[in-house]
């Protein structure tokens, strides 16, 4: 996983069982012939991405994009990133602690599981991630 920072959750257990949603932000790089296929194959990973993350049926599961850059790179080689968000909103019933922190060991495991994937491969697609935002709070702890 990409950055500095080895903490990756960090949470109150009143605010993971009372929050609505967990937010994993991820960013995926293409790096293509042209943009239009460097587009696709970053479209590609995160449908792959978002279908694993539901396959859990831990709440309903969306990707909010946030930015998107289109770079021209040396060699006739182009870059598309697309920086985005894994949104979980918990189902209404699971407000147990251990049934929603178990949803997102899944997903940081999940997300793991794709950077580790796009490392090893030596692929032209690259998979980051940072620390999670629990429904919207960074999380401070008490001194």
């Amino acid at each position: 996983m990409k950055g500095d920072d080895p903490v990756r959750y960090l949470s109150d257990a009143g605010k993971l069982i009372v929050g609505e949603v967990v937010r994993f932000p991820i960013t995926v790089v293409g790096r293509k012939p042209t943009f239009e296929a460097g587009l696709q194959a970053v479209k590609a990973v995160l449908a792959d991405l978002q279908r694993h993350a539901t396959d859990f049926q831990i709440g309903d599961v969306t990707l909010d994009a946030q930015s998107v850059r289109c770079q021209l790179e040396p060699k006739s080689v182009v870059l598309v990133e697309l920086s985005a968000e894994l949104v979980v909103k918990w189902v209404s019933a699971s407000t147990e602690f251990w049934t929603r922190i178990e949803g997102v060991v899944r997903c940081l495991d999940l997300l793991q599981r794709f950077c580790d994937q796009m490392t090893k491969s030596g692929s032209d697609i690259g998979f980051y991630t940072a620390r999670v935002n629990n429904g919207g709070e960074e999380y401070v702890p008490k001194k």
